[in-house]
């Protein structure tokens, strides 16, 4: 009758609550966290949402520790990404009503974004900020030491280089 939602097999909301909340952006990172937990939103969503990308997206990109996978449902678009222990950290808690929600900090979105296009090239674009159209003056000089430590953890090395790419220093 429409009165719920489904999200995924087994997970249903009911269309009420949607509409409530549904303009909400936490309510799409809640959701985000709990259609594959452990989660957290991040990537190319996250640089939009830090105004660091020209590109639109509506898709709701995220890291998990699990395998990856897609949803799709009436909220929107959900992809995962699929990441090693190592390099699941970077992310920030906020809270929604009384449940917690996690999304990338600036650094580890750009890093989490670059890293899943890139960790099976043999090399980067000379000119990868631009062609990325990825806008870093927001970083701070802390960003940018926290974007460096994941790139030095990351077990690529070509991530290591990812740094003197992007900054001009």
């Amino acid at each position: 009758k429409g009165k719920i939602l489904q999200l995924k097999n087994g997970v249903y909301i009911t269309n009420v609550y949607f509409n409530i909340h549904k303009t909400n952006i936490d309510f799409i990172h809640f959701i985000a966290n709990n259609l594959c937990f452990p989660s957290y939103v991040s990537g190319a969503y996250m640089l939009q949402y830090y105004d660091m990308l020209t590109d639109i997206t509506n898709t709701i990109t995220s890291v998990t520790l699990k395998s990856s996978r897609v949803y799709n449902n009436k909220i929107g678009d959900f992809i995962y990404y699929s990441i090693n222990e190592d390099l699941y950290s970077g992310y920030l808690s906020k809270q929604y009503g009384e449940e917690k929600v996690y999304i990338a900090s600036k650094a580890k979105a750009l890093f989490d974004f670059l890293y899943f296009k890139y960790y099976k090239s043999k090399d980067l674009p000379l000119d990868l900020k631009d062609h990325e159209r990825i806008d870093l003056d927001c970083l701070t000089k802390r960003d940018r030491k926290e974007f460096e430590k994941y790139c030095q953890l990351s077990p690529i090395n070509l991530f290591k280089k990812l740094p003197n790419l992007l900054f001009d220093e």
